[in-house]
């Protein structure tokens, strides 16, 4: 969590930092009014870090991560179900949920993989081909420069009756997805696609995108499929969708 980890403090005392800062807001929002799914702990409210995610305070799982922790667990059992997971630029919060699953083999990966993941390259999986159950590409597309090539590698992995579940920001009014590969400064991607560190900006061909590298897609808005009352509990944004592609 870069902003509530201050960017001045050296790398090799980043872990230690978090420590005491989560440390601190679980003291400070000890409740029991809402409930994370991914570390199971209540509290009084979510961090605010002035953007529309609202953040755990225990383990800083955002909204999407609880979404998507919901959807593993209630639709494909994932805590009991013998299951290959791959899961690309793995969150610290999810692979500790997923690494108590001793039904899962899971495979956490990344180009610069964090500690106990793996590097794999996205547009080039280092993987069989029908070898894994289930993928998780969330937010990591429109970091890609070759994002159709890694849409094909995730499909190529992906077992028959697998499910790659696919997140990212995609902007709904805009008909087809920007992208410019002459942007590269970091203010103008900034004012180009969102963030300094994304490639395009995808719009409401995104799906189409995803079926021309052989998937068939469901955009799946699955937190309207939840009662009410747990989509406040769990702090889910009803909005959010994932693409659920086999």
């Amino acid at each position: 969590m870069r902003k509530l980890v201050p960017t001045f403090i050296p790398h090799r005392y980043r872990n230690a930092a978090r420590v005491v800062v989560f440390g601190v807001l679980s003291v400070l929002f000890v409740g029991s009014r809402y409930e994370c799914p991914v570390c199971g702990r209540g509290s009084r409210g979510w961090v605010s870090l002035g953007f529309p995610n609202l953040v755990c305070p225990h383990c800083a799982a955002f909204e999407r991560q609880r979404l998507l922790l919901l959807y593993l667990r209630n639709e494909l059992e994932i805590a009991t179900r013998p299951l290959t997971m791959l899961h690309f630029a793995p969150e610290r919060c999810l692979m500790r949920s997923f690494e108590r699953f001793p039904n899962l083999t899971y495979i956490g990966g990344d180009l610069d993989p964090p500690r106990g993941a793996v590097k794999l390259d996205i547009t080039n999986i280092e993987l069989g081909s029908d070898t894994v159950d289930v993928v998780i590409c969330s937010h990591v597309l429109e970091h890609v420069s070759e994002d159709a090539q890694a849409m094909r590698e995730l499909r190529r992995v992906l077992r028959p009756g697998g499910r790659a579940l696919i997140m990212g920001p995609v902007d709904y009014d805009r008909p087809q997805t920007y992208e410019d590969p002459t942007i590269i400064n970091p203010r103008a991607r900034v004012a180009a696609f969102g963030q300094s560190d994304h490639v395009r900006l995808y719009g409401a061909d995104f799906d189409q995108r995803l079926r021309a590298a052989g998937f068939e897609v469901d955009a799946n808005p699955y937190a309207e499929q939840l009662p009410s009352d747990d989509v406040v509990r769990h702090g889910l944004d009803p909005h959010e969708i994932i693409y659920v592609c086999t």
